[in-house]
């Protein structure tokens, strides 16, 4: 896996790129992600969960987001 990576996804019948940044909070892995949405930054965190597993850590966003989660993920472990 890489630190820091872009990922071109299909979320929200569009192709967003998305920008992944490894991060630690404690002993605890997760991935920083952002998104332009409407012109502005989108933050959310993706944490690891398991050995290879990733899942957006709950948080206000858009639905449409949680529903990419698998796309995300694989991006991810193909990094």
């Amino acid at each position: 896996m890489k630190a820091n990576f872009d990922a071109m996804i299909e979320a929200d019948n569009k192709r967003l790129v998305f920008n992944f940044m490894q991060v630690y909070y404690g002993s605890q892995l997760y991935y920083n992600v952002t998104i332009m949405v409407d012109n502005k930054p989108l933050l959310f965190r993706m944490k690891k969960v398991g050995e290879d597993n990733w899942k957006i850590a709950p948080q206000p966003i858009p639905n449409w987001i949680y529903d990419t989660e698998t796309k995300l993920a694989s991006a991810i472990k193909e990094s």
